[in-house]
């Protein structure tokens, strides 16, 4: 029998015990929330008090003392107003809510690719991969190389060029090309051996990560991004085409063949009044 997982149904308080300037864009929050146990994959809907609640990935989880992390990119009026809070500031959090990742790969190594910020939502299967020794490709992309989150720690943990691999849009580091289009040529060079993929970020990217799996016959689990409100599937905001199915409770993660069922993947998202907004391509 399956133990059910306990989640947060109203705002719990939670005050920030520290943070992190990952990049110029990109801070790091920690907070305790006890008694509760999110899987990598699950997200938090953050409450900004006066402002907005908002869906955030788990980006680093101690599930032993309760102590989790959010990974925040200040784009918005509510990520900018969390982003200007400090240690002792106090935020609400509900959840954990959806779907994680499955982190069996059947004893074939693994290939997680991430785009800028999109590496928060992935970065806990990658910690678990180092902490068990399981066999690990990452492939880190962004616009420049102050933009690669968590570059550092990658850099200290993995071997670049062998297990960490670059790319950034203006060539700054790594080879200057996208995510998607690094991990074709690796591939394509035979210079890495995967089974199974992981990715988040720009969705464009991940429909690239979608068919280039396709194509070598691989694995693939991706987090997608939608607007939504409740988290627990009630609002229906974040309805993906055509079937209905619920990023905040069917997903945030699919795999690749319920990703060729979605017509909207890599295509349009929807705005809050439900008009699509496509994707530039």
């Amino acid at each position: 029998m399956v133990e059910k997982q306990t989640v947060i149904n109203k705002p719990a308080p939670a005050r920030i015990l520290e943070k992190i300037q990952e990049t110029n864009r990109i801070t790091t929050f920690q907070f305790a929330v006890p008694g509760v146990q999110p899987v990598p994959g699950q997200f938090f809907m953050v409450w900004i008090p006066g402002v907005d609640e908002i869906p955030m990935s788990v980006s680093g989880m101690d599930t032993e003392r309760g102590i989790y992390e959010i990974s925040v990119s200040a784009i918005g009026d509510a990520t900018r107003a969390l982003c200007a809070k400090n240690p002792g500031d106090l935020i609400g959090i509900r959840g954990p809510f959806g779907n994680g990742f499955n982190l069996n790969t059947g004893g074939e190594a693994a290939c997680v690719i991430a785009g800028g910020v999109g590496m928060a939502a992935v970065r806990p299967i990658i910690l678990d991969f180092l902490k068990r020794g399981k066999p690990l490709v990452v492939i880190n992309a962004a616009r420049t190389q102050k933009e690669l989150l968590y570059h550092a720690f990658f850099e200290k943990n993995l071997v670049l060029e062998t297990s960490y691999f670059t790319s950034t849009d203006d060539g700054s580091c790594g080879e200057k090309c996208f995510g998607h289009e690094r991990f074709s040529r690796l591939l394509d060079g035979n210079r890495i051996t995967v089974g199974k993929v992981y990715t988040c970020g720009p969705e464009i990217m991940m429909r690239h990560v979608s068919m280039v799996c396709e194509k070598h016959g691989l694995q693939l689990e991706a987090s997608l991004e939608r607007m939504m409100r409740c988290g627990s599937g009630l609002c229906g905001l974040c309805a993906m085409d055509p079937s209905g199915l619920l990023v905040c409770k069917d997903g945030p993660v699919f795999d690749g063949s319920v990703l060729k069922t979605l017509t909207e993947f890599g295509n349009y998202a929807r705005d809050f009044s439900g008009k699509k907004i496509y994707f530039k391509k």
